[in-house]
C-alpha cells in the first residue's frame, strides 16, 4: 500500500453513497480471520487480471476482476483491485460501487478504507475521513498511510497538536527515508500551529539534501518569513522567490491564527505551501 498521502495532493476519486461518508450493507461482514486461503477459482481469476492488467488488457482485466468478485464469500482481494483500476479510469460510480461492496464484507480492511479516506479528504469530509482512516488501523495500527491520512484529517479539523502525533507515530514505526512526505506533513502542522522553529528544526535538513522536494523548500522559506526573516527566505527559495506570494501566505496563517484564537470552530488552515513562480 504505498500510494502516499499528501496534504495537498491529487487524491483517488470515489463517489459516495452519502455526503456523511456512510456505507450501505450488502453483504458480510465476515472474519477476515476465520476465511482461510482464497479458494483456488477466485484466485486463477484475480492472476488473469492481474495478467492483464500488467499487459495494458484493461478490459479483460475488469471481467477477470468481477469473475473473482462473484466467487467470494468474503475475500476483497478482486475487490481492491477493480476499485484501483475504475477509479485511475475515472470511473467514480462504479468504483464506488465496488468499494462499498468490500467494505460490506470487511469493515476494518485497510485499503478500502485507504481509499474511501481519500476521497472524504478530497471532498472536505475531515470528521468522516479521520474515523474512516482510524478504521483502517484497527487491523494495520502501524500502517504509514493511514496514520498519514489520519494526520491530515485532525490537521484540517485544526487538531494539530492530534496530527502531530500521528504523523510522529507513522515516523516511529516507517524508515525516515521512506517517510519524507509524512514530515513534510508535519512541518506544514508546525506551521499550521504557528511553531515556526519547531518547523525550521524539521525541515531545514529535508531542504538540504539533493533530492529536496519543492514542498520541503517552499515550507521552510515559509518558516522563516514567519520568524520575520525574509533575507533567510529570499535565499532558500533563490529564483523561485516571489515576495507577493510569501506576503499572501504569511497574511493567510495570520488570518487563521488569528480565527483559532478567537475559537472560530469554522476555521480551516489556508492552502499552503507557496508555489513556485511560474
Amino acid at each position: 500500500m504505498r500510494a502516499h498521502l499528501r496534504l495537498l495532493c491529487t487524491v483517488s476519486l470515489l463517489a459516495l453513497a452519502a455526503c456523511d461518508g456512510t456505507m450501505e450493507t450488502t453483504k458480510g461482514p465476515v472474519d477476515p480471520a476465520t476465511l482461510g486461503p482464497l479458494p483456488a477459482r477466485e484466485l486463477l481469476a484475480i492472476e488473469s487480471g492481474n495478467q492483464s492488467l500488467r499487459a495494458g488488457q484493461t478490459a479483460q482485466a475488469e471481467a477477470s476482476y468481477r469473475s473473482a468478485i462473484a466467487l467470494s464469500k468474503g475475500h476483497v482481494d478482486a475487490h481492491i483491485m477493480l476499485a484501483r483500476l475504475l477509479a485511475n479510469q475515472g470511473r467514480a460510480a462504479e468504483a464506488q460501487k465496488i468499494v462499498q461492496e468490500g467494505l460490506s464484507w470487511q469493515p476494518e480492511q485497510p485499503d478500502l478504507n485507504l481509499m474511501l479516506g481519500k476521497y472524504l479528504l478530497s471532498q472536505g469530509y475531515y470528521t468522516e475521513a479521520q474515523r474512516v482512516f482510524e478504521n483502517g488501523l484497527i487491523a494495520m495500527p502501524r500502517n504509514i498511510d493511514l496514520l498519514a491520512g489520519k494526520g491530515i484529517a485532525m490537521d484540517m479539523q485544526g487538531d494539530h497538536i492530534g496530527a502531530q502525533l500521528a504523523y510522529k507515530e507513522a515516523l516511529t514505526y516507517n524508515p525516515r527515508e521512506q517517510a519524507s512526505f509524512v514530515q513534510n506533513n508535519l512541518g506544514l502542522s508546525y506551521l499550521f500551529n504557528n511553531e515556526a522553529k519547531e518547523a525550521v528544526s524539521l525541515l531545514e535538513p529535508l531542504a538540504k539534501e539533493k533530492d529536496a522536494s519543492a514542498v520541503t523548500i517552499h515550507n521552510l522559506a515559509l518558516a522563516y518569513t514567519l520568524l520575520k526573516e525574509e533575507k533567510k527566505a529570499q535565499e532558500i527559495l533563490g529564483d523561485d522567490y516571489d515576495a507577493d506570494k510569501q506576503k499572501e501566505a504569511l497574511e493567510s496563517l495570520e488570518a487563521y491564527y488569528a480565527a483559532k484564537k478567537k475559537g472560530d470552530e469554522a476555521a480551516t488552515p489556508p492552502s499552503l505551501p507557496v508555489q513556485a513562480s511560474e
